[in-house]
């Protein structure tokens, strides 16, 4: 020990060795002008006293003499203000972090289908001891139900750190000061209030502990986490590098299951009415059913895709992988029977485990006959060439022709085959009922107006026309150079048209070559089905924006209409004129469409769809048309037209992102609803006990727009919803279900724990990845490190020693002169 501490001058602290001390000056004087006072005081006193007239030996004045000089000198240290500053050196343990997740992904509860799971659930609330080996499942049985049920993660951390048998705590405490944290998108202390549970930071959190610890560094830090982290800057790859080149190792207990995930149906595209001719002896066209789904948190395993249409079935096993866009396409010719409606369900589940599942239930209607189609045109132009093949070969049409110059000699001809071509001599008069010649007394469902001068439907043709759609039929109208629209300017069909125009003339030459286009879809175009060229809208919009325009490709002529009708919507606009002069003016609608009374019209303003086959082949244009077809066709063939029409704006609902449905709304009469609002319920088809399942929705007019309401969703839960619209003043109930989906990476998004993530980052930094099974061995494996540090002590040299060294001096020297006879 060193005599200052002998004296009590300094107090070394806990675990630490003297290395150094030194006296400082604080005082008015400075240190050599207190030895000059000192000097000359001690000068003077010692004059003084040889002075004193008093009888008094040497050795008194002298002694007198040094008490004075002495009380000056402790009053000129005093004045000086002494300061004793010691250095000591020393080691103190760094401290252990421990970082505890608390978002939303921990509120989820996995499930825990293997007994090493159940085991870990048991291990977790200290239901089995410790040591017990996750081989040992027959242990379970000793467990009741309620004891295993599924925990939250969140659960699951507070059963361990509660857990007196591993007194995780404590024991990291014993390794050094334990400093706790809870993080979400940031560290927090604990308790603290002000959380941000919906999003997770883990990599941030883990450097923001690196940063805020400065130069003194922790020993470890034990993390409790699932591994979700969707806000992070960081990869979590790189916040271990980063712990790792600071020499501070991870310790990570993962919580939850890493066998969870999610399996979901997306979509499935299949036609809603299926076609079969039972009176055919060949079979029938296959179907495609497209089913789109999503595995996340499945790596390996097998998935069984079901499928089954009334009583027909089919399966395929797929090998499981990771993806946000699957696509199983399946092929089937369906059962032939009679028509009315058939249920139709996709199941998707795990083979290992038949509770990961997602099924799309829906009903399909089955007709024996097809859709009848009459297309009109005037001269077999490039269009129509490849559009009759088309038609020829859908199965689902029943075609007949009338080319108004074409040969007679193809209408005096009957082929043999009822489902071939069959052309007319003239427009029935008694339009929509078929001509006598055709077999088939039934109306046509679907009417296809080319380039056709109104003279070749006459009169009552056009009135005929647009009586036939107002009932319900579909028209369709392909514009051409010579006659349509620009010669139906003052007839009824003007009317029918969702398209304003005004006469148009082109040069009878167009074969010189013209600047190719590409035409815009519309928004809304993109939600638009019968317009789509591929199932997934990503996809459709590339084909529409690229793919099908490859090597300059284009469409060369269109014809220029004024605007659209009030209540009429464009899906393909051309890329530079609008409607008007003016900047803000709307694009010029290519492709238009609108409802006239019951039925539903097409305006096409170009005649150039047989341009995709150049670069896709017959596939595009068969699609493109067939839905036409079948969305303007279906409705008269099944005999009803829907008056209350629901769909959602953007095509799907997505988490956290309020969106819009649009409805079409027609009162008995089948005209335009002309209320200002009307009242909906919104009802979640998968709700938990204790939840709000039902909740009122408004649908507004909009303005401009006859029969056209919108009304806003919440999406603020995920699950399976149904807007009803119930009957009420002539409005038909409708309903509309859609799902509203998490978007990747979502905080709630049902996923497993990223268990290969969270070992990849605890090895890269030097720690470890620890499951329930290895906790007992987690506070032991982290090993107790010191930091060096230096603590510097200053102890002013004023004290009551030295008031009773200065009331000492004074009063011996006041004694001592008492007894000499001194004043």
């Amino acid at each position: 020990m060193h005599w200052l501490q002998r004296l009590n001058l300094i107090e070394a602290p806990e675990n630490t060795v003297l290395r150094s001390a030194e006296l400082s000056w604080r005082g008015l004087l400075p240190v050599w002008l207190s030895a000059l006072l000192l000097l000359g005081t001690a000068v003077g006193v010692v004059y003084l006293y040889r002075r004193e007239n008093a009888r008094l030996s040497a050795s008194r004045r002298l002694l007198l003499a040094g008490l004075r000089i002495a009380l000056i000198a402790l009053v000129l240290v005093l004045l000086s203000r002494p300061v004793l500053i010691a250095e000591f050196h020393g080691e103190r343990p760094r401290p252990v972090v421990l970082l505890i997740d608390d978002t939303d992904s921990m509120k989820q509860r996995d499930r825990r289908i293997s007994d090493a799971d159940r085991l870990r659930v048991a291990l977790a609330k200290g239901l089995l001891p410790w040591n017990t080996a996750l081989s040992e499942a027959d242990r379970l049985s000793t467990l009741s139900p309620d004891q295993l049920a599924n925990p939250t993660r969140a659960e699951l951390v507070r059963a361990i750190l509660s857990n007196n048998d591993l007194n995780l705590r404590s024991s990291l405490s014993d390794r050094g000061p334990l400093q706790e944290f809870q993080f979400d998108r940031k560290l927090h202390g604990v308790g603290d209030s002000t959380l941000d549970p919906s999003h997770t930071a883990l990599a941030d959190s883990l450097r923001e502990v690196l940063v805020r610890s400065g130069g003194e560094l922790p020993a470890a830090v034990v993390v409790l986490t699932d591994g979700r982290d969707n806000a992070s800057k960081l990869t979590l790859l790189e916040a271990a590098e980063m712990c790792r080149d600071k020499d501070v190792p991870l310790f990570v207990y993962g919580v939850g299951s890493s066998n969870g995930g999610v399996l979901q149906i997306k979509d499935v595209t299949l036609p809603n009415t299926i076609f079969v001719d039972d009176k055919a002896e060949a079979a029938d066209d296959p179907i495609e059913i497209v089913v789109r789904w999503r595995c996340r948190g499945f790596k390996q395993g097998t998935v069984l895709l079901n499928v089954q249409l009334g009583e027909q079935k089919m399966s395929r096993e797929i090998a499981a992988k990771e993806g946000e866009e699957l696509r199983e396409i399946l092929t089937f010719v369906p059962h032939k029977g009679k028509e009315g409606p058939r249920d139709f369900t996709a199941t998707l589940e795990m083979k290992q485990d038949a509770t990961t599942r997602d099924q799309v239930q829906r009903s399909v209607q089955v007709k024996n006959s097809r859709v009848k189609v009459l297309y009109v045109e005037n001269l077999p132009r490039r269009e129509y060439k490849f559009l009759q093949p088309l038609l020829d070969r859908d199965r689902r049409v029943l075609a007949r022709y009338f080319l108004v110059e074409g040969d007679p000699r193809l209408a005096e001809n009957r082929p043999s085959d009822p489902a071939a071509s069959l052309f007319l001599d003239a427009f029935p008069e008694n339009f929509p009922d078929p001509s006598s010649r055709d077999a088939d007394s039934k109306p046509y469902d679907l009417l296809i107006l080319g380039d056709v001068p109104p003279s070749a439907l006459g009169p009552q043709g056009i009135k005929a026309i647009q009586k036939f759609v107002k009932e319900g039929g579909g028209l369709a109208v392909v514009a051409g150079r010579q006659h349509m629209p620009a010669d139906y300017v003052d007839t009824p069909l003007a009317e029918v048209l969702p398209v304003e125009f005004s006469r148009q003339a082109f040069p009878i030459l167009a074969e010189a070559r013209t600047q190719a286009f590409r035409p815009l879809l519309t928004y809304d175009g993109e939600q638009s089905g019968a317009i789509a060229l591929a199932d997934g809208q990503e996809d459709n919009l590339r084909l529409w924006k690229e793919d099908i325009w490859k090597d300059g490709r284009g469409f060369h002529w269109f014809y220029p209409v004024n605007g659209l009708r009030p209540a009429a919507t464009a899906l393909l606009a051309h890329p530079e004129r609008r409607n008007g002069q003016k900047p803000n003016d709307k694009p010029m609608p290519l492709i238009a469409t609108q409802y006239y009374g019951k039925g539903e019209v097409f305006f096409l303003g170009v005649d150039e769809t047989w341009r995709w086959r150049d670069s896709t082949g017959d596939r595009l244009t068969s699609r493109f048309w067939g839905q036409i077809v079948t969305q303007l066709g279906l409705p008269h063939l099944l005999g009803h037209s829907r008056r209350v029409q629901l769909e959602l704006e953007r095509g799907e609902a997505i988490l956290g992102r309020p969106g819009t449905m649009k409805a079409r709304l027609l009162d008995k009469d089948y005209e335009p609803l002309t209320r200002p609002s009307v009242r909906a319920v919104l009802v979640q088809q998968d709700t938990a006990e204790g939840q709000k399942r039902e909740q009122p929705i408004e649908l507004k007019r909009v303005k401009s727009m006859p029969g056209e309401y919108r009304a806003a969703l919440p999406n603020d839960t995920p699950g399976r919803f149904e807007l009803k619209v119930e009957e009420s003043e002539g409005l038909e109930p409708s309903s509309l279900s859609y799902r509203v989906e998490r978007p990747p990476g979502h905080e709630t998004e049902i996923v497993g724990m990223a268990e290969e993530t969270l070992r990849e980052a605890a090895q890269t930094s030097g720690g470890r990845f620890y499951r329930e099974e290895d906790l007992q061995h987690l506070a032991a494996d982290i090993p107790p490190r010191t930091l060096p540090f230096v603590q510097r002590q200053e102890k002013l040299l004023w004290s009551s020693l030295t008031m009773l060294l200065f009331v000492g001096l004074i009063t011996a020297e006041w004694v001592l002169r008492k007894f000499s006879n001194l004043s």
